[in-house]
């Protein structure tokens, strides 16, 4: 069986999903020296080193976001380009990850110029985002939605957050996150995530409220950075997660238990230091448990790379064409969708994919393999892979 023509995306960021023509055209239109020589200045400098840091892979996201940043126009035809480009690429559907806060000029760590079109508040920004995707939608087709996201370093940024998905969940945002680099390390706990409990207090909120939640852990830092997001931030998802494949033990049995969805981004975690290229990929134990996950592009932008990007690399990594599949199967249980748009993205999403499966099944939802209470490491499970280095 084929790979899935048409597909599921549960995890990309709007701020790094800027074409790099886009980021130099806006560059020369405002008069903003960047520091890049040319287009292909700003290729080379936007990809890190393979086996980089977490720091390292985002350090050009604040310079190259200067020229969207604040700029209502320019925020809605990057939202348009993300619903073309990903439209373009086979996807149905697609939650992107906006920072509100840092695109709107009386919040943003960045330093901008305010005119008469200027986002000023988080509002604005997610209003300008939504109006993009409304145009991607009508011209190409795809299904598009935000997932607001806070810093880990902004707490005080949180709450506001949880009141924009409440305010706009009929709007087309559908969930919060918790991003950003982690805390420093403290010695008491090995480099286990500070979280501040405005972030808790906030993502309890949003689990009152009903608001949908998923949270980047394990990304950076032990496996119980994941515990912590699920039981302190009541997540249903988690963003990378590959501490806790690599480790095993009880954070990943939680999750198991706990039904969790990982949102997994192959080459980002290759790129960022998440996983070494001389290791099997951590995620092959979520193919090896029947676990809950999908297969993400991440930051378009530093990764250089399509969701067939990632599909190859997992290919490679040994996951199998039907291995994907099942992944975008499950990608839709996973969204953040009412029940109803669930099920008319899976008819969608078995109709047009009917030449690539003979098999008519729906991801199983039903509880997955023990973890043996922590025994066994996710890297015994199955058969060995071919490890890369890409």
């Amino acid at each position: 069986m084929g790979l899935p023509k048409f597909k599921i995306m549960l995890h990309s960021h709007l701020e790094g999903h800027l074409r790099h023509t886009t980021i130099w055209e806006l560059a020369q239109a405002k008069n903003i020296d960047l520091g890049y020589s040319s287009l292909q200045d700003i290729i080379m400098k936007t990809q890190p080193e393979r086996g980089s840091t977490l720091q390292n892979y985002l350090k050009e996201m604040p310079n190259f976001l200067r020229v969207v940043a604040g700029d209502r126009a320019a925020l809605e035809r990057v939202a348009f380009e993300v619903g073309e480009d990903q439209a373009n690429q086979g996807v149905l559907y697609s939650e992107m990850r906006l920072f509100p806060h840092l695109m709107a000029s009386q919040h943003t760590l960045l330093k901008l110029s305010e005119g008469p079109h200027t986002v000023r508040t988080a509002a604005e920004a997610v209003e300008a985002v939504l109006e993009g995707f409304r145009r991607a939608e009508r011209e190409h087709g795809i299904m598009l939605r935000l997932v607001l996201a806070c810093f880990r370093d902004k707490p005080e940024w949180a709450e506001e957050v949880v009141s924009l998905c409440h305010e706009y969940r009929d709007k087309g945002v559908v969930g919060m996150d918790v991003c950003g680099v982690f805390a420093p390390k403290r010695t008491e706990t090995e480099g286990e995530e500070i979280l501040h409990p405005d972030v808790i207090k906030a993502f309890q909120r949003a689990a009152t409220l009903g608001v949908h939640r998923t949270a980047h852990a394990g990304e950076a830092g032990p496996a119980t950075n994941v515990s912590r997001a699920i039981e302190e931030l009541r997540t249903e998802r988690i963003g990378h997660g590959y501490a806790a494949m690599r480790e095993g033990g009880a954070p990943l049995q939680l999750a198991l238990d706990r039904g969790i969805h990982f949102e997994v981004c192959p080459n980002s975690s290759y790129l960022t230091g998440a996983v070494s290229p001389g290791e099997r990929h951590p995620m092959l134990c979520l193919r090896d448990l029947c676990a809950s996950y999908s297969l993400n592009t991440d930051d378009p932008t530093i990764t250089h790379t399509r969701i067939s990007d990632e599909y190859q690399l997992a290919l490679k990594l040994g996951f199998r064409p039907d291995d994907i599949l099942e992944s975008n199967r499950a990608a839709i249980e996973a969204s953040f969708l009412s029940p109803e748009e669930k099920r008319e993205l899976r008819n969608k999403f078995e109709r047009l994919n009917a030449s690539s499966s003979t098999s008519c099944c729906f991801y199983d939802s039903s509880p997955r393999k023990s973890v043996k209470n922590g025994d066994i490491s996710p890297n015994q499970l199955g058969p060995k892979s071919v490890v890369v280095s890409h």
